[in-house]
């Protein structure tokens, strides 16, 4: 999932927040792998700059992610 946080230099910064699909309290060494992807494909603007791991996403009562809480 991308968000949008803000940032007191640009306005706003791109995260990216990554749910590991095995939770083992490591951070997979694989962690950085979106931004490299991202990068080779998209422009310098669109890319996120900051990489989030999280054991779970929050999730409303009708199962829909919390983006506002992510932030």
């Amino acid at each position: 999932m991308v968000i949008c946080p803000p940032d007191k230099e640009r306005g706003e910064e791109i995260c990216a927040v990554v749910v590991p699909a095995v939770t083992t309290g490591d951070v997979p060494s694989d962690a950085r792998e979106p931004t490299a992807w991202a990068r080779e494909r998209l422009g310098r603007d669109k890319y996120p700059r900051r990489i989030e791991v999280l054991p779970s996403l929050p999730v409303g009562s009708s199962h829909k992610v919390l983006k506002r809480e992510l932030r």
